[in-house]
């Protein structure tokens, strides 16, 4: 099931970035490696080999922990997505999403220097006892 969800998730993003390029001509290539290598992080956590080794094995368990807290958010906070997911929706999606964008505190949570200290702050308050 999850495979299916990155799956959508980088078809919204390529349709994005496929758009906005007609119009700007240019789209950072670090920012699409970035948001790539982030669902990747998430993939490879989520399905085979990790997946099943990760209920035999303590150290691949905590591995998955680490590539799905920490490396994949991480790396799509970092790419600053929003903008290239909006323009792979339809019209009628992305109007009723820019209600959220518009929002203070999600554009504050958004940013990728706040956005990188809730991921943190969210690792160290889900190990505390």
């Amino acid at each position: 099931m999850s495979l299916f969800f990155v799956a959508v998730a980088a078809w919204l993003y390529l349709r994005g970035i496929g758009r906005i390029s007609r119009f700007s001509g240019w789209v950072p290539a670090w920012r699409q490696a970035l948001f790539l290598a982030g669902l990747a992080c998430i993939r490879i956590a989520t399905n085979a080999p990790l997946a099943p080794l990760g209920h035999k094995l303590f150290s691949v368990h905590q591995v998955e922990h680490l590539l799905l807290r920490l490396a994949g958010p991480l790396l799509i906070a970092a790419s600053q997505p929003w903008r290239f997911l909006l323009a792979g929706l339809t019209r009628r999606w992305r109007r009723h999403l820019r209600a959220f964008g518009n929002n203070a505190i999600l554009r504050f949570m958004a940013h990728p220097v706040s956005a990188t200290a809730l991921i943190v702050a969210a690792l160290f308050v889900s190990r505390s006892p």
